[in-house]
């Protein structure tokens, strides 16, 4: 009985000694390794793509963390925003002595700026005539944004962080396929087994 299969190998095979020729690898620094590489990107974010000679990698790269950074920033900052805000709400009319050592009377700016965001009227909020149950509410919402803001800000310092990790992984694998032929061979070979004949063909990469 002949038993015919096909079996798809893809292999790598390292570079003997040298350095395959071609522009970019003739540009590496002399030494250059993945382990080198792999350093470099954990201690400075983008190095390993400059010490690849990969620009425009590391441009991309900057980039990404530059959208990130900022994203924290801003969130990180409306956080703060109304992290101060339901301070001064839940506090301003409790004692002095009650009050928690992270309250402040200058919060009464962030206060008044985050009713406005949301269309209230700072004046008759803090005066003597609102509404007890009206105070009750705008500070409840208040700690609920503050929830929000901070969850997003906590997941945007993951991302950037992610972002961070996938450029370390990124130069050092680029690293390690520069010194690799990536010449492609494609062979196909048959040959006698025990149960039949039997057809291979390899992609070597």
């Amino acid at each position: 009985m002949l038993i015919v299969s096909a079996c798809v190998a893809c292999s790598a095979r390292a570079q003997e000694s040298t350095i395959p020729d071609s522009t970019l690898l003739r540009s590496l620094p002399k030494g250059h390794t993945p382990g080198r590489v792999l350093t470099r990107a954990l201690l400075v974010p983008g190095w390993g793509q400059i010490y690849n000679r990969q620009y425009v990698r590391a441009g991309i790269y900057y980039a990404g963390l530059g959208f990130g950074g900022f994203l924290v920033y801003s969130s990180n900052k409306n956080y703060l925003l109304y992290r101060h805000a339901a301070l001064y709400a839940a506090f301003r009319d409790v004692d002095e002595a009650d009050r928690p050592d992270q309250y402040r009377d200058s919060f009464a700016e962030d206060y008044d700026e985050v009713l406005r965001d949301i269309g209230a009227d700072p004046e008759e909020s803090i005066s003597e005539e609102a509404q007890i149950t009206r105070r009750a509410s705008i500070a409840s919402n208040l700690r609920s944004q503050r929830n929000q803001f901070r969850r997003r800000r906590d997941l945007n310092i993951l991302l950037t962080f992610g972002i961070w990790g996938l450029g370390v992984i990124e130069s050092f694998v680029s690293a390690h396929l520069l010194h690799f032929d990536v010449s492609e061979d494609l062979t196909f070979q048959v040959v006698p087994t025990p149960n039949g004949t039997t057809a291979y063909m390899t992609i070597t990469f």
